[in-house]
């Protein structure tokens, strides 16, 4: 979109009444996909940051009922309409508490994301992610090992970082005694 576009977005009231009208209706039918479609819109069109933290902080809580209720029936999520919107929700979780150097906080959350889902790449990827989390590895130093030409952003791994300039096999292959060590750790943890 044009500069010109986003301002005329951002200023057309039938537009935001649409947006407020589809919040709601997505937040009364707890639908994650419509909520994030509501919030891409408000953060591409910068407006009201408080109103965009309502929206992200309604999507924390659904995924994390969602994740509630996962682990209650010791189920899995596969990557498919719902269940990748909370898988989405709560690695951009985990990605917020790396970002704040909370590693602790990010490799738990983490965890049990991977311990939910049930799709190898991101699975895979997500102990790629723990290893540099447990190593307390900074975010910004994480991302000089991603593939940048590679990432895809119109598939379902588009919301994650799943491709890296190394060899993912062999990495955690290398790494298979400290995902040994992380997974003690948790479990003591758990009790």
């Amino acid at each position: 979109m044009e500069a010109s576009e986003l301002q005329e977005a951002r200023t057309n009231p039938d537009f935001l009444k649409f947006i407020a009208e589809k919040e709601e209706s997505a937040k009364a039918t707890k639908n994650l996909k419509e909520l994030y479609e509501v919030l891409d819109t408000m953060l591409i069109l910068d407006l009201d940051i408080s109103r965009i933290d309502s929206v992200y902080e309604n999507i924390l809580q659904l995924a994390f009922e969602k994740v509630e209720q996962t682990l209650a029936s010791q189920g899995t999520l596969d990557l498919q309409e719902e269940g990748l919107y909370v898988a989405r929700a709560i690695y951009e979780y985990a990605i917020e508490h790396w970002s704040n150097q909370n590693y602790n906080g990010a490799k738990g959350i983490f965890y049990i994301l991977n311990s939910i889902i049930n799709d190898e790449t991101l699975n895979n990827s997500l102990i790629i992610h723990i290893i540099n989390v447990h190593n307390q590895e900074t975010l910004d130093s994480f991302y000089t090992k991603i593939d940048h030409e590679e990432q895809n952003s119109s598939d379902i791994y588009g919301y994650f970082i799943t491709r890296y300039n190394f060899d993912t096999a062999e990495y955690l292959q290398d790494n298979a005694d400290v995902v040994q060590e992380i997974n003690l750790q948790i479990q003591s943890m758990m009790g």
